[in-house]
């Protein structure tokens, strides 16, 4: 199973319900359903794939909710890293994408590493995608398959 089938589910059942509340902008299922659809399918031209894994640098948002389910669909695995060591875990992971806030694209700059990802996207531009093609149902996940990959300091 995969966890998008669970927020499809609750987007039939519970579909004008808040799902997120974030500082004055709020999110019902059926619009977080409907915006992660249109993330997916622009991650998917963006040609991320099932499998990949995709660093992910954002401030806890809904963009960051339409992001990951957006990944979740495509079975791309999002990583979240501390910054204090991005440039090992990217050396160990070798990640196929960096979706990042504007402010953490900066590290293109400095950093040969990030450069290096070959598919580069900015968070909102994936979250408020408005593409026509959607990717419709989820394919079901074999129990082992990483839904998050998380490295931490501590």
């Amino acid at each position: 199973m995969n966890i998008v089938d669970i927020l499809c589910e609750r987007a039939r059942t519970l579909g004008d319900r808040l799902a997120i509340v974030e500082r004055g902008r709020t999110i019902t299922f059926a619009e977080l359903d409907e915006a992660a659809r249109r993330a997916a399918a622009e991650l998917a031209s963006a040609a991320l794939t099932r499998g990949m894994r995709a660093i992910v640098l954002s401030p806890m948002s809904i963009d960051l909710y339409i992001v990951l389910i957006g990944m979740f669909r495509l079975q791309v695995a999002p990583v979240f890293v501390d910054p204090a060591h991005l440039a090992l875990c990217i050396a160990r992971l070798q990640p196929d994408a960096f979706v990042a806030v504007p402010r953490a694209h900066l590290l293109r700059l400095t950093m040969p590493a990030v450069r290096a990802i070959p598919i580069k996207l900015t968070v909102a531009r994936v979250a408020r995608a408005r593409r026509s093609r959607e990717i419709g149902r989820c394919e079901p996940c074999a129990p082992d398959t990483p839904a998050i990959l998380t490295f931490t300091s501590g």
